[in-house]
């Protein structure tokens, strides 16, 4: 097992900057509050599992052309490949404990988003209904004439804007209210939801154009809380950790008003990040054959949504013949491939046409990189095409 001391000097105003995040990023529960997500069995051990024994035969667009290099450089903490369901390379940086559940950042949506496929497959939630039907919302909201839809496919008309800059005041606003910066002690005390809904709307049309803004995935949080009756947590306890399989527990952090942080602030292994990833390849099977989510979420989620809101949208130049639907990217691959991303280089990228699923857990000192972001997803790309 893995020790590493805490960084001398840690605390909310600087927990996500390098190098205080390779320590932090896996030991959110020592710096906020967070609620468990539990599993049946959790495992004390970790699988035994071969090396990435193709680490020097792919060429690569950073460092010295080789695997290793590619992840060192880039501020990897871990990576886990798997074909068919089986573990069939891992790498772990020395910093790394891959038991340590690791923040997933915005990974944390995608996730959110399948437990919302699991409620309708329910019954319990209807993406075609209007926000107002799940919570209440004030009439200057944005959220106030928008379906859960809109939410869903980050398609809401809101007038915020995703910017990662410390001296962004809005971005910063945000972050306090999720408690994950100190508390301005000149101004009142917001928690999410009194924050989130009390954003307006721009003048746009809701589901004309994507816009990525994480507002919208704190809000769903909620929305399938209020829906089923039961806090956030409990729900992706009971509805997808516990049915998937998953081998070791997880935590969320929360606000200080207790509300969940769903679009970023999950917590888990890699090991469990890769069982999500394999339910989606297995059409929604758990590895006992058990139907946890339904073949009909996934095809939506890898080949729905609207293309020309998607076209139109933020990262159209990331994905050109993509999509975005349910909180999971659509790649545009001939493979079908879909991902789910997090700031500061959380991946999990599925492959399910080749059944490979690829998690990647990292601590990149800047939370977003263009030119780092488009060599990684080539790099699991072509892992993918090995199989």
């Amino acid at each position: 097992m893995i020790s590493t001391p805490r960084p001398a000097g840690l605390g909310l105003s600087n927990w996500r900057d390098h190098p205080n995040s390779q320590w932090s990023f896996q030991h959110v529960m020592e710096i906020l509050p967070t609620a468990a997500i539990a599993a049946n069995n959790p495992r004390k051990l970790a699988p035994q599992h071969p090396g990435l024994d193709f680490a020097n035969e792919l060429v690569f667009p950073m460092g010295d052309g080789s695997l290793l290099s590619l992840l060192e450089s880039t501020s990897s903490d871990g990576l886990l490949v798997c074909h068919n369901g089986e573990i069939t390379g891992s790498w772990f940086a020395l910093h790394c404990d891959p038991l340590n559940p690791h923040l997933l950042f915005s990974v944390s949506k995608s996730i959110t988003a399948t437990v919302a496929g699991i409620m309708h497959d329910q019954g319990l939630l209807d993406p075609s209904a209007p926000v107002s039907e799940y919570l209440d919302v004030p009439g200057h909201s944005a959220y106030a004439d928008c379906s859960v839809q809109h939410v869903l496919d980050m398609a809401v008309a809101l007038d915020f804007e995703e910017n990662y800059d410390s001296n962004a005041e809005q971005y910063s606003r945000y972050r306090r209210a999720s408690g994950w910066n100190p508390v301005n002690q000149t101004q009142p005390l917001d928690g999410l939801r009194s924050f989130i809904l009390g954003i307006g709307r721009n003048e746009g049309e809701h589901g004309n154009q994507f816009r990525y803004l994480s507002p919208n995935s704190d809000l769903l949080g909620m929305i399938l809380a209020s829906a089923a009756g039961q806090p956030f947590p409990a729900l992706l306890t009971e509805l997808l950790w516990k049915p998937m399989g998953a081998r070791h527990d997880a935590n969320i952090t929360l606000d200080y008003f207790g509300e969940a942080r769903s679009a970023g602030g999950i917590s888990a292994t890699i090991f469990d990040l890769a069982r999500i990833g394999q339910l989606v390849c297995d059409d929604g099977r758990n590895s006992q054959g058990r139907q946890v989510l339904s073949p009909a979420w996934i095809t939506e989620i890898t080949s729905g949504g609207n293309r020309d809101a998607w076209r139109t949208g933020d990262f159209a130049y990331i994905f050109p013949n993509g999509n975005y639907r349910n909180k999971w990217y659509q790649t545009g691959s001939p493979y079908n491939a879909i991902c789910a991303i997090g700031i500061h280089g959380q991946y999990l990228y599925i492959d399910p046409l080749r059944n490979v699923v690829i998690a990647r857990i990292a601590s990149q000192a800047e939370p977003v990189n263009d030119p780092m972001e488009s060599a990684i997803m080539q790099s699991m790309a072509m892992i993918a095409g090995l199989y």
